[in-house]
């Protein structure tokens, strides 16, 4: 797993009760306040410790991202595994023609442009028992104090 920063790094080095080697420590006590130099030197040292495996003879790596990619793909673009063309995705949706949403890597849902949504789908159904979105308990009666 790459380190991306020092504090999520020693977290996850308690949880999983490893040993941090003393080299690696040393290295990481002058930049442990600099977030981005922290994530190169994690490139880094993820690059050379992935050299030393292949070196051996292992022909398969394994790398944990935990939902942050970068790293690790550039640690494999660093190893030649990988080409950084190969790495971004087409997006679900047609390029736009309108000049300003060129650059648009993100689209919302307009629910209201969508009639077949899963609301209108469901609309009608009687599966639930106290309407579309409140408890399904039963209603209590409260008695009223005088």
């Amino acid at each position: 797993m790459p380190i991306n920063n020092y504090k999520g790094f020693v977290r996850m080095a308690g949880f999983c009760k490893t040993k941090i080697p003393s080299e690696v420590s040393a290295a990481l006590e002058p930049i442990k306040d600099n977030e981005e130099v922290v994530k190169a030197y994690g490139i880094h040292l993820g690059t050379e410790m992935c050299k030393k495996i292949l070196s051996h003879g292992i022909k398969t790596l394994h790398l944990y991202s935990l939902n942050m990619e970068k790293s690790a793909l550039a640690i494999l673009m660093n190893l030649g595994l990988i080409e950084e063309s190969k790495i971004s995705r087409s997006l679900p949706w047609r390029c736009p023609t309108n000049v300003f949403c060129v650059k648009e890597d993100v689209r919302p849902i307009f629910w209201a442009n969508r009639p077949k949504s899963y609301i209108s789908r469901t609309i009608g159904r009687e599966q639930y028992p106290h309407g579309r979105w409140s408890d399904s308990c039963p209603q209590r009666q409260v008695p009223a104090c005088d």
